[in-house]
C-alpha cells in the first residue's frame, strides 16, 4: 500500500497517501472501500465545472477499472481525503486522469507529491495529462519543475468554449503542428490565452517565438 507520512508540510502537516487499488488488494471491508470511493467523489466533484461529465466517468470507467489498469492515489490529512490523483496506465497509455486538491489545502506541496507517487506508480515522468486552459495558471509549477512538454491544444474537448491543452503525448493524430495549434488558440482569445501560453513552459519558447512572427498578420 502506498503510504507516506509528511511531516514538515505547510504547519508541521501530517499527510498520509494510500491507493485504492491496494487497499482493496489488502481485504478492506468492501464498506469501507464504498466509504472511500464516495468521499473521493465529493471531494473531487468541483471539476465538473470543466469537465460535464465526470462523475458518469468517475464510477463507470475509473471506480470499475480499479481492478484492471486503473488507481487512485488518495491525499488524508486528520482523517479527510483533501486531495486525489486517478491514473490509467497499460501497455498503451500512462495518463494522469484526474489531479485534485481542495483549495483550502493548496500551497502545500500535496498536488506535488500526488503527482510524484502517480508518477512512481505508472513508471514514468511525463505521464499523458490534460488541462483545461482556464486552469492551466495553476498547474504552472508543476509542469516547469517536471518540464512536461505540449502537443496539443484542442477545442470543446470536454466543455464547449474551453480548451484542452494535452502534455506529454497525444489525444488524437495532429493534423496541425503545435505551433500552429497554439496559433489557433491565440486567435480566438489572445489576451487570455497568450499570457497563460507566455509563462507556463520552457519547452515552448521556440514555439512562443514564432507566436510573436504571428501576432502583426494576425491583428
Amino acid at each position: 500500500m502506498i503510504y507516506v507520512k509528511i511531516i514538515n508540510q505547510g504547519d508541521n502537516m501530517k499527510v498520509k497517501y494510500y491507493s485504492l487499488k491496494e487497499l482493496i488488494n489488502k481485504n478492506t471491508p468492501i464498506e469501507i472501500i464504498d466509504r472511500i470511493i464516495m468521499e473521493i467523489l465529493k471531494v473531487t466533484l468541483p471539476v465538473k465545472e470543466d469537465y460535464p461529465e465526470y462523475k458518469d466517468w468517475f464510477l463507470n470507467k475509473q471506480v470499475k477499472g480499479i481492478s484492471l489498469d486503473r488507481d487512485i492515489i488518495f491525499a488524508v490529512y486528520n482523517n479527510e481525503i483533501v486531495g486525489v490523483s486517478s491514473i490509467k496506465g497499460d501497455s498503451i497509455e500512462k495518463k494522469i486522469c484526474t489531479l485534485y486538491v481542495k483549495k483550502c489545502f493548496r500551497r502545500n506541496s500535496i498536488g506535488t507529491n500526488l503527482v510524484n507517487l502517480s508518477c512512481m506508480e505508472l513508471e514514468t515522468d511525463k505521464p499523458l495529462i490534460t488541462i483545461s486552459s482556464n486552469k492551466l495558471y495553476d498547474y504552472r509549477k508543476i509542469i516547469l519543475e517536471r518540464d512536461w512538454e505540449c502537443n496539443e491544444v484542442i477545442d470543446n474537448l470536454y466543455k464547449f468554449d474551453s480548451d484542452e491543452y494535452v502534455f506529454n503525448g497525444s489525444l488524437y493524430v495532429k493534423k496541425d503542428s503545435p505551433c500552429e495549434e497554439l496559433i489557433k488558440t491565440y486567435k480566438k482569445n489572445p489576451n487570455d490565452r497568450f499570457i497563460k501560453i507566455k509563462i507556463f513552459n520552457t519547452k515552448i519558447d521556440n514555439i512562443i517565438i514564432s507566436f510573436r512572427k504571428y501576432i502583426k498578420a494576425m491583428l
